[in-house]
């Protein structure tokens, strides 16, 4: 069952942006959890708006479709210093997962 007439092309780009998005996050090792909390979802909503409106979509899925151990993040990419403040995160509730948990301070 189709979603989605084709006749509307935005709809098929903003899904499209959206999971080019989502796939970032996935690559970046980015826990979407965390990204959400940031500035109580403000961040990743503004991220989410700069991806949809972004000119470089193409550029984008080439760069995820050929990337093995990605530079990050790609130095097209308007979301780079979003991308770039979470990966400097240096608290305990970091949203990157570097694969070591680090204990809560209460």
């Amino acid at each position: 069952m189709r979603l989605l007439p084709p006749r509307w092309p935005l709809a098929a780009q903003v899904r499209q942006r959206s999971e080019l998005l989502d796939r970032v996050i996935q690559a970046l090792g980015a826990n979407p959890a965390s990204l959400v909390r940031k500035d109580g979802g403000k961040a990743f909503a503004e991220a989410r708006v700069t991806c949809l409106d972004c000119r470089y979509g193409r550029a984008c899925q080439n760069w995820l479709d050929a990337a093995d151990g990605l530079p990050l993040p790609a130095d097209f990419c308007p979301n780079a210093s979003f991308f770039l403040q979470l990966m400097s995160a240096t608290t305990a509730d970091e949203a990157f997962d570097k694969g070591q948990r680090r204990p809560v301070e209460g």
